[in-house]
């Protein structure tokens, strides 16, 4: 069996019963291997199928086609054997005698992108729910978060558990949600209010309906700096490899808007509103989360998603973008928390600004 691998759900997680489970540890900890040998067991056990999901069919195809590798290359279920299609997974008891064992579904491979298309097909017996990789690296430019990514995530929980309000207990879906810390600003940890740099340990989050692992393991980071090519190769930049500390955020473009600063305008993006202060003294627009609201300035819806009544919309609001991507490229912007910054940065990074 893997030396190391994240064997905490049986003692800490699953008697807490939460709704999400999110567990964030270090790339390599055993975060994959452990909730899968568990959802195995689970079936084994009780019967209970998983649904692994991912974000993109071609991320999807991958994961399906290695899904047991490493649980067979251990051999800790020594009487199976496994098998994967893009779709499903499957299992059966190793022959005995003459007769083979009949495949059983044990699985389901589903990309979250394709939710949609998923409503009427049929899932039996679902329990465990599993995505992996949930947080992307801010350096990656070839992934990216789905629009309303949590959203569509928990419009899928519904589609393959069918759960109904009078269900009991034991048919109460657990949901797996694993990442490795590298950038603390991702549609997750904006849904349930996980700060930037979080504490170690575990933590309810959402009211209680989120039990939260930061996983700190030293010894474990120790070993990876010392024994692979890769930790020694990093060792100067190991609090974000091995010892799963996200990244720190620059703070240069952190400021509040002055006492003279005043509100223009206010927009609404993903949801979220934000105040656009112009400071004739200092030069500086300021963003802000939080703004004096008032019937004396325009807003501006920026997607349809964003559109409420007496707000104006994208088309209208072409000015606004092309303003702020000359403040921006001036460095006249200044941003009254990081989430403001990272939210207004991505913004204008749909919008094709780099």
């Amino acid at each position: 069996m893997a030396k190391y691998y994240y064997d905490r759900l049986k003692t800490l997680i699953l008697p807490r019963n939460a709704d999400v489970n999110m567990i964030i540890g270090a790339r390599g900890l055993g975060k994959t291997y452990g909730v899968r040998k568990y959802m195995i067991e689970d079936y084994l056990k009780n019967g209970y199928c998983f649904v692994e999901v991912t974000r993109f069919r071609e991320e999807n195809n991958d994961v399906a086609a290695n899904y047991f590798s490493r649980i067979v290359q251990d051999n800790i279920f020594p009487d199976y054997e496994f098998r994967t299609t893009n779709k499903i997974a499957e299992i059966r008891r190793k022959k005995t005698g003459k007769k083979e064992n009949e495949w059983k579904t044990i699985g389901y491979f589903i990309p979250l992108s394709l939710q949609q298309q998923k409503k009427k097909s049929t899932y039996v017996n679902v329990r465990n729910i599993c995505m992996d990789e949930i947080i992307i690296d801010n350096d990656d430019r070839y992934h990216t978060y789905l629009k309303n990514e949590f959203e569509q995530l928990a419009k899928l929980v519904d589609t393959v558990t069918r759960e109904r309000a009078d269900d009991t207990e034991l048919r109460k879906p657990r949901i797996f949600l694993l990442g490795n810390a590298c950038d603390a600003f991702n549609p997750y940890f904006q849904h349930y209010d996980v700060p930037l740099e979080p504490e170690f340990g575990l933590q309810w989050l959402g009211g209680k309906t989120c039990l939260f692992d930061y996983v700190r393991d030293d010894a474990y980071a120790e070993q990876k700096t010392k024994n692979t090519v890769s930790g020694r190769m990093l060792k100067n930049n190991d609090d974000m490899t091995a010892k799963n500390r996200f990244k720190r955020h620059d703070t240069d473009f952190i400021e509040k808007p002055h006492g003279h600063a005043r509100l223009t305008y206010v927009f609404r993006w993903l949801r979220h509103e934000y105040g656009v202060y112009v400071d004739l003294r200092c030069g500086y627009v300021f963003v802000s989360s939080k703004y004096d609201g008032g019937t004396h300035v325009p807003y501006f819806a920026i997607t349809r998603d964003d559109n409420k009544l007496n707000y104006l919309t994208a088309n209208m609001a072409k000015n606004l973008i092309r303003n702020l991507t000359s403040y921006y490229a001036l460095g006249y912007l200044r941003y009254d928390m990081v989430e403001t910054q990272h939210a207004v940065n991505e913004m204008l990074r749909n919008f094709g600004v780099k």
